[in-house]
């Protein structure tokens, strides 16, 4: 005869049984946390990386509208030196009349710098793009950069006489190769620009005294008489007192017509 075992289960054992096999679910919630901590280090890594790229984008353009602003500056200085020395000068940029008020940084009522931009800015020389577009290479730049040269007012040492055709100041505006080219209007470039600055002098430039034409070298002083007016171009270097009046322009040095040692052809830019 078989002995069978019957087990009772009252209900709150039942209940207890229950509880021992019921999951709360923690490791889940964990994972889930986890998930959003790779999730926002993820789009934080992407955020970064774009940052960089655009600073580097930047820094890019401001360094290519910074060299087209000193092609400018050179080339204009370079202009300005062969303009007053060279017997066959270049004719741009052309130099402006001296203004007490400087043409680079006159502003009309809205604060726009009038000469540079609007319909009526004609002042800047616009070099060729060219100069900055190598050729056989992608365009870089769509719009030349721009410069602009005015008189300067200088005494020169032993005079009473404020000269306006000896030293200049020079502006130019380079642009990065984001910025379009100028419409009909010249309307206000957007994008990258960069401005440079520099104050040259020219020596032997200018009318001053001299005893006429003189060539060779001279290591005294130099006694003949000009009765006149002289103009020519001296090839050697003179250095001596002059009592008359001479205007010439010396390429290789010597007597301008002026108290000088004459080496015409040389400047220095702040």
């Amino acid at each position: 005869m078989t002995n069978q075992v019957f087990h009772t289960f009252t209900p709150e054992r039942l209940r207890s049984s229950h509880k021992v096999h019921r999951q709360t679910g923690v490791v889940l919630i964990i994972a889930l946390i986890l998930l959003v901590v790779i999730s926002l280090l993820a789009v934080s890594g992407m955020r970064g990386a774009t940052s960089a790229e655009a600073v580097a984008g930047n820094v890019r353009t401001t360094e290519l509208g910074m060299q087209a602003a000193e092609i400018a500056l050179r080339y204009c200085e370079d202009s300005v030196v062969q303009q007053i020395t060279s017997s066959t000068p270049t004719s741009t940029p052309t130099i402006l009349p001296y203004s007490v008020v400087p043409k680079w940084s006159e502003r009309n009522a809205a604060g726009e710098l009038v000469n540079w931009d609007g319909t009526a800015s004609t002042a800047p020389y616009a070099l060729p793009l060219t100069l900055v577009n190598q050729p056989g290479m992608t365009t870089t730049y769509q719009r030349p950069p721009e410069c602009m040269v005015e008189p300067l007012p200088v005494m020169p040492a032993g005079t009473t006489t404020v000269s306006t055709n000896s030293a200049f100041v020079i502006t130019a505006r380079g642009f990065g190769p984001e910025v379009l080219a100028a419409d009909s209007t010249r309307s206000r470039p957007r994008g990258t620009e960069v401005w440079l600055q520099s104050h040259i002098q020219v020596a032997g430039a200018g009318t001053g005294t001299g005893t006429g034409t003189s060539t060779g070298t001279s290591t005294g002083t130099s006694t003949g008489t000009s009765t006149g007016t002289s103009t020519g171009t001296s090839t050697g270097t003179s250095t001596g007192t002059s009592t008359g009046t001479s205007t010439g322009g010396g390429d290789d040095g010597g007597d301008d017509g002026g108290d000088h040692d004459g080496h015409g052809g040389s400047h220095g830019g702040d």
